[in-house]
């Protein structure tokens, strides 16, 4: 076990010591929740341990459509439902998700952005492999500017020093396979990874609308759901989805879905786990207790 693991494991031992872990199960006891969890690249082993853990303690396992049927009152989804994604629709996937998806018969969405599965890879892993070549030497700078500027400096950068990335995502052949599958959806994560927040409406729109008749085209279906990325939506949402046939976003917010509280559509919560996470450390964070004491640990050290 590595120290990070080894980390996690005992921090999360710690928080389900003091109860966190049983008071979210009560919650999701009262009705009305629902767990929308999701990962990136989780190992074969850390995934099917949450996965039996889930099973064994009661959860329901259900679909993006389920949860939007619920939104709409015209479903009511049992007690412990959660619903899976995965972002990015990262290759790692098809060896480490699909299996288990299919060993025990439960369903996921998968977010895909159709440029990355055509190029073989997204901007920010090249930026964060090769940040010495960045301005200020840091990936992170990029997050924050225009989105055709990141782009510019990200292809320039490769063009200068003859990078060729090799393939992290699906291919588009590989994402129309897997969205045969009856336990799967092929939802949308924009075409380039676009950071929403520093886009203006109109390439906002452009971003989501190419994603998604990408994905028509490749899958024969037409998505209805966004996954924003880094979590980070604009004001201007909610048109820009009606806009674009979508009914339901989310974000990267570690929290339940309440049914019976306000809740907006658009930016719906969602708890995540570790690709590496120990078991315990990963109950955690599916149930949105892990990164709140995280926080209180550091500032605590930083103060």
């Amino acid at each position: 076990m590595t120290l990070r693991r080894l980390t996690g494991h005992m921090l999360g031992l710690g928080i389900a010591a003091v109860g966190s872990v049983q008071a979210a199960l009560l919650s999701l006891d009262r009705g009305q929740m629902i767990v929308c969890a999701y990962g990136h690249k989780p190992s074969r082993s850390t995934f099917e341990k949450l996965v039996v853990w889930l099973l064994g303690n009661g959860f329901c396992f259900v679909s993006d459509t389920d949860v939007l049927s619920a939104l709409d009152a015209k479903k009511c989804l049992p007690n412990r439902s959660i619903w899976l994604s995965f972002d990015d629709g990262l290759r790692d996937n098809l060896v480490s998700v699909v299996p288990v998806l299919q060993k025990y018969q439960i369903p996921a969405t998968f977010f895909i952005c159709p440029e990355a599965a055509e190029t073989g890879w997204l901007w920010f892993q090249v930026a964060r492999k090769y940040a010495s070549l960045l301005p200020g030497s840091d990936y992170r700078l990029l997050c924050s500017m225009p989105n055709d500027q990141r782009r510019d400096i990200a292809a320039d950068i490769m063009r200068t020093h003859h990078i060729v990335p090799g393939r992290s995502t699906m291919t588009p052949d590989e994402i129309a396979s897997l969205a045969r599958s009856a336990l799967v959806s092929i939802q949308n994560h924009t075409n380039s990874h676009a950071i929403l927040s520093c886009c203006s409406e109109t390439e906002s729109f452009r971003e989501i609308s190419t994603a998604s008749q990408r994905i028509l085209d490749w899958t024969g279906r037409r998505p209805i759901v966004l996954s924003y990325p880094r979590g980070e939506s604009l004001a201007e949402s909610a048109t820009i989805l009606e806009r674009a046939g979508l009914a339901m976003a989310v974000t990267c917010e570690p929290q339940f879905v309440n049914l019976n509280g306000v809740y907006d559509r658009c930016s719906l919560p969602r708890t995540a786990f570790a690709n590496e996470g120990s078991l315990r450390e990963n109950i955690c964070q599916v149930f949105g207790v892990w990164q709140p004491v995280v926080n209180r640990i550091k500032r605590t050290l930083h103060a």
